[in-house]
């Protein structure tokens, strides 16, 4: 008896393509601008007690609060992903 491998139709193969996102900045989950605003956030707190030990109240109480109620909350935000915008003159 003869076996006969019974061959199979080539499958369609295409490239799936994920949605295409930011890279990580350096493996990390925010993003590199983020990480800035994070880092700007620290520097005022920091300023901000170093004046209050100086004995600038009103400037380390601005300081203290951009650093601790502007700056760390929207670096810690979870931003949307930007979308690409289609050329001029194109409609979907």
């Amino acid at each position: 008896m003869n076996q006969e491998r019974r061959q199979r139709p080539p499958r369609n193969r295409r490239k799936r393509t994920a949605p295409q996102r930011q890279a990580p900045f350096l493996g990390l989950p925010y993003r590199r601008s983020q990480y800035l605003l994070l880092g700007v956030g620290i520097l005022l707190i920091g300023v901000g007690f170093v004046l209050l030990y100086l004995g600038d109240a009103t400037v380390s109480t601005l300081a203290l609060v951009l650093g601790y109620v502007v700056f760390i909350p929207v670096a810690l935000w979870p931003w949307k992903p930007r979308r690409k915008r289609p050329p001029e003159g194109v409609t979907s």
